[in-house]
């Protein structure tokens, strides 16, 4: 979940580092917020949004005719693209959906956020409600609304994972920072019950991160199983001026 200071941040950073933008008033700020979904106020967290505002600007054909706070759901929601002929070229008009929740991809997409990611539509896959529960995030899935039980059975099978990394060992990749932060991020999600370690490929990441923090890990676990995980926000995740600030002078807003 996002709050209204963690959204003006990113929005003023983004719109201070695009060319040409105007820079957003006090009252416009508010209404943007105010007009931002509901649904994407929840899902998201200061991680996924500062994603959001990244990929923008890596972005060399952004949408046209979107307002851009709306604009940044387009690179973490599944999109529905339509294209239309104006003035004898082909118009993208990719529409965020966000009742369907978060991309399933969006975790292998943010292990490598200095890299655009096309933002197309999401592949119509069969999956399980309990594949959706633990993977996609999806709000009529939030687990604010698992009971006490459900939760702590999830609780032990992450911790089962955990100890089979454990017993399995370090691995002999080298991983960089923005990964083992991404790996970080994946387990604390896990512990809420937002999904299990080994979903969509981003165990990897997690378990990295996990045998090189082993201490940091435990202690994430007892919480988790007293109930006293803090959300992401609290803990040190990198605060979204600071990054975008790294952009300036880059060639990473080339040809806006």
């Amino acid at each position: 979940m996002i709050n209204i200071k963690q959204f003006h941040a990113a929005v003023t950073s983004l719109m201070q580092l695009l060319p040409m933008s105007k820079q957003l008033t006090g009252s416009a700020l508010t209404m943007a917020w105010d007009t931002f979904p509901e649904r994407a106020k929840i899902d998201l967290t200061d991680q996924i949004l500062l994603f959001a505002v990244q990929q923008r600007v890596l972005d060399t054909e952004p949408p046209k005719g979107m307002a851009p706070h709306i604009a940044l759901l387009r690179y973490v929601y599944p999109v529905d693209r339509t294209i239309r002929r104006e003035r004898g070229e082909d118009v993208i008009s990719d529409q965020p959906m966000v009742q369907r929740g978060l991309r399933r991809d969006l975790a292998q997409r943010m292990a490598t956020p200095d890299r655009f990611h096309e933002p197309g539509p999401v592949p119509q896959e069969q999956v399980s409600s309990e594949h959706l529960r633990l993977c996609a995030g999806q709000a009529h899935w939030n687990p604010s609304h698992m009971q006490p039980e459900e939760l702590n059975a999830h609780v032990e099978q992450v911790a089962e994972e955990m100890r089979l990394i454990w017993d399995r060992g370090m691995d002999g990749f080298s991983w960089g920072t923005q990964q083992l932060a991404t790996g970080r991020w994946w387990l604390h999600r896990a512990l809420q019950g937002w999904w299990l370690l080994g979903c969509d490929g981003m165990g990897d990441h997690a378990a990295a991160w996990i045998l090189r923090n082993p201490k940091q890990a435990a202690a994430m676990l007892e919480k988790a199983k007293a109930g006293a995980l803090p959300p992401p926000a609290e803990v040190d995740v990198l605060p979204v001026g600071s990054v975008l600030g790294s952009l300036r002078g880059s060639n990473c807003n080339r040809g806006q």
